[in-house]
């Protein structure tokens, strides 16, 4: 971790403890100058244990790849979309993985964790649209089983759960069981099974699924089998368009841009924000604003050369024929905000402030 500061009763800093300013902390516009510097290591060590996760891909043309918690921003489209899901699984332990069963659930209303039952959160329905793919290392041992059954266990035989070979059709299928059968996994060795989805049109922005798995499996120990079982993180995704808000700062009644300015601008009833600082150019850029959410635009901190601007902002931003438009609910801009199209289909919402 690299921490740039500054002092302002003090500048002179020790020659091993100083860096040129090139990311201007104090906003004077100077990168060259010396600020302080410090450095320290972060170390991450993953569990000595069987670690699995969830990613989502082939959910848009940039080749994005979502790793779960977070959530993959699915196009609003008039037409059904398609996309990956990716089941991962790690042997991190110090000894063979065996007796290995992945039950999971694709994303439909109201389907729930595997392990603790609680609700995913899930609003609309998705349908599975292909068999799973499995590893080709995998394929001579592993046997998939499908079930229309919104709740299931890991027990094959249990009549309740619905598992078959051979579902009638995919469409209805809302869980899966993949059996490694007598499959060891080695020692950290990584293997990824899919699935593909199909999203319905017709959505609301801002309606989201997620898809869930759990893995029950043996660690072999030198005292014999230890049975136990794993969750990942719930993987979603969103009906969704992002826009980008570039704020350029000026000083009141003139051209003169202003740097070294922070903004926030946070979601109405969310706690987080996204903040960004007016550099040299007097523009700061506060990414992946979403559409049909109001925010609140506020600057929170400002040089020493000027009074803060304590005036909150209030937008959403809505879609219509295609087309971003920005509602200003409160306050005002210095100029009406401007949108313009720029690569990779994104949408910069341009404004100004004084």
């Amino acid at each position: 971790i690299e921490l740039y500061y500054y002092n302002p009763s003090c500048s002179n800093y020790y020659e091993y403890n100083r860096a040129e300013d090139i990311y201007d902390v104090n906003g004077n516009e100077n990168v060259q100058e010396y600020v302080g510097y410090a450095t320290r290591s972060l170390n991450i060590i993953a569990p000595s244990n069987l670690l699995t996760s969830q990613t989502a891909t082939n959910f848009d043309d940039k080749g994005s790849i979502v790793v779960a918690p977070q959530e993959a921003t699915v196009d609003k489209v008039d037409g059904t979309k398609t996309a990956t899901v990716n089941v991962n699984v790690t042997n991190n332990y110090s000894n063979t993985i065996s007796e290995v069963k992945i039950v999971g659930k694709i994303p439909f209303e109201g389907n729930t964790y595997q392990l603790n039952g609680a609700d995913l959160g899930s609003q609309f329905d998705t349908q599975m649209v292909n068999t799973i793919q499995l590893p080709e290392e995998i394929k001579q041992y592993a046997t998939v089983y499908y079930s229309e059954k919104e709740e299931v266990t890991e027990d094959i035989e249990a009549t309740k759960n619905g598992w078959t070979t051979t579902p009638e059709d995919m469409s209805k299928v809302k869980s899966y069981l993949i059996d490694l059968g007598e499959f060891v996994m080695p020692v950290k060795n990584t293997y990824t099974f899919s699935y593909d989805i199909q999203i319905p049109s017709g959505l609301n922005y801002n309606e989201v699924s997620y898809a869930d798995h759990a893995v029950y499996y043996c660690l072999d120990t030198d005292q014999g089998k230890l049975q136990t079982q794993t969750e990942p993180n719930k993987l979603g995704f969103r009906i969704a368009e992002k826009y980008d808000l570039e704020i350029t700062k000026y000083e009141t009644n003139t051209d003169k841009v202003v740097s070294g300015v922070v903004f926030s601008a946070q979601e109405v009833g969310q706690e987080e924000s996204k903040t960004a600082v007016t550099y040299s150019s007097g523009i700061a850029t506060i990414r992946n604003l979403y559409v049909e959410r109001e925010y609140v635009i506020k600057e929170i901190r400002t040089n020493d050369n000027y009074v803060l601007n304590d005036e909150e902002i209030r937008i959403i931003g809505h879609v219509v024929d295609g087309k971003l438009q920005i509602e200003v609910l409160d306050g005002e801009f210095k100029e009406t905000p401007v949108i313009e199209e720029v690569e990779n289909n994104n949408t910069k919402v341009k404004v100004a402030l004084e």
